[in-house]
């Protein structure tokens, strides 16, 4: 277990460890719920393997109980990802948003906040995999977007913003990454 703010064990942080006692016949919603919540604690209070290995014992809870493309499931799906990739492991992490992707983009659509959300997380994934072709295409989609949807001062817009105008200078131009940011 990694280590933040002197936490060295999932103990030390107040989260529920005896999680690999539930099976698919026993869990409950609310059990579901906390495990769900201990993983989300454990991210946010830098305890990564703990984060993940809960996210993961909910996940399979959740499918067996749920099934795989029930909204419970994918938000548990989409907090692997996040905790997958703030371990900087971006191939697993890509995978998860790409399962939550593909599922909303049929869902909901592509103009969708949910699935725009995904597109943007996979290009973000992309500029930390190290293809700024790709993630300039990915989040200069979402960009125009969130612009027409949400408006260019809105908080998503500017945080896609950014994102791609990392990508942009990753890409090596620096020209249009200085004119995005100069708006």
């Amino acid at each position: 277990v990694k280590v933040a703010q002197g936490l060295e064990t999932a103990e030390d942080a107040n989260l529920n460890t005896d999680m690999d006692e539930y099976t698919v016949d026993d869990v409950t919603p609310d059990s579901l719920l906390r495990m769900s919540l201990d993983a989300a604690s454990a991210l946010k209070k830098g305890l990564k393997d703990e984060a993940i290995r809960t996210f993961s014992k909910c996940l399979e809870l959740c499918e067996g109980k749920l099934g795989d493309n029930v909204p419970q499931t994918l938000d548990v799906v989409n907090n692997l990802a996040d905790a997958y990739r703030d371990s900087e492991e971006w191939e697993i992490s890509r995978r998860l948003y790409e399962r939550c992707y593909e599922h909303f983009v049929g869902r909901l659509g592509e103009d969708n906040s949910r699935t725009l959300s995904h597109l943007n997380n996979l290009g973000y994934i992309a500029l930390m995999e190290e293809e700024p072709d790709k993630a300039v295409k990915l989040l200069s989609a979402v960009r125009e977007k969130y612009e027409r949807y949400l408006g260019p001062g809105a908080s998503k817009t500017q945080q896609v913003t950014s994102n791609l105008a990392s990508a942009l200078l990753d890409s090596g131009d620096w020209e249009a990454a200085r004119m995005l940011l100069s708006e």
